[in-house]
């Protein structure tokens, strides 16, 4: 009697582990198939750099559609933005079916507001993978030094303001050239103040390094100069009561001979 229940309970024993090897054979193989790219998908991958230093390009817009009009396929569109190192990808389901051809076009603005576009194709389905990278400008990195003059004349002390920008990083480096034949290294963003040796005509100059890379340099013009000798004044008259034609007649003043350049403001 006992015999047989024990039998009962092996034979139990052994189909509940027969059921059991079965699920766990059924789950690793759906598991297998999922991992695996299906063999009528297309996957398009690539990288957005800059073309300045060839640096990768985080955030960017990365657009792609099924071109149409040069290949056959329903219209298709999609976006994605690439990685911290640049990367982005596409995975387009039953986007290498065998048959006619399609065409893919990926498209990535850069600073100018241009459409840089790439083509790719699945050649009737015997490409599944393709991969486009880009190298473009980037506004993300740009910098543009700037600064203002005060002067205080007949001082020869002059302040300079710095008032450069930065899409990106910081400052870290600010090299003046006064024109004089002197030059100042400031760290990081400030500004600075110069005492020139004499009067005269300066041209002044501003690079900035940033944290992210990017350099600029702006100039600008020192005067450093007495006017007490002559001063400029002319009278406009307009000529036939027209709104087109005027005669300027110069009045200056001071210590004669004088010489005058006329800039009309409509070109040259």
């Amino acid at each position: 009697m006992c015999l047989h229940i024990c039998n009962v309970k092996q034979e139990t024993h052994h189909a509940m582990k027969k059921i059991l090897y079965s699920i766990l054979f059924l789950f690793a193989f759906i598991g297998a198939v999922n991992a695996q790219v299906l063999p009528n998908d297309f996957y398009i991958s690539g990288q957005v750099t800059r073309s300045s230093d060839n640096t990768p390009i985080a955030n960017k817009l990365v657009e792609v559609w099924r071109d149409t009009i040069n290949g056959s396929g329903g219209g298709y569109y999609a976006t994605a933005y690439t990685n911290n190192s640049g990367n982005y990808n596409f995975y387009i389901t039953n986007g290498s079916v065998v048959g006619p051809n399609q065409v893919y076009k990926v498209r990535v603005y850069d600073c100018q507001n241009f459409g840089n576009v790439q083509t790719t194709q699945n050649n009737q389905g015997t490409t599944d993978i393709a991969q486009l990278n880009f190298s473009i400008c980037d506004n993300s990195n740009l910098c543009q030094a700037s600064f203002d003059i005060t002067t205080n004349y007949p001082s020869l002390d002059v302040d300079f303001n710095n008032t450069s920008t930065v899409t990106t990083g910081q400052i870290s480096s600010s090299f003046w050239d006064f024109g004089d034949g002197t030059t100042s290294v400031n760290n990081p963003n400030i500004s600075t103040n110069h005492v020139y040796d004499s009067t005269g005509i300066f041209v002044a100059c501003l690079t900035i390094t940033t944290t992210a890379g990017c350099t600029s340099t702006y100039c600008d013009t020192v005067y450093l100069i007495t006017n007490t000798n002559c001063q400029t004044a002319f009278t406009v008259t307009p000529q036939n009561n027209t709104n087109t034609t005027f005669t300027f007649v110069p009045n200056s003043s001071g210590t004669a001979p004088f010489t005058h350049t006329w800039n009309f403001g409509d070109g040259p």
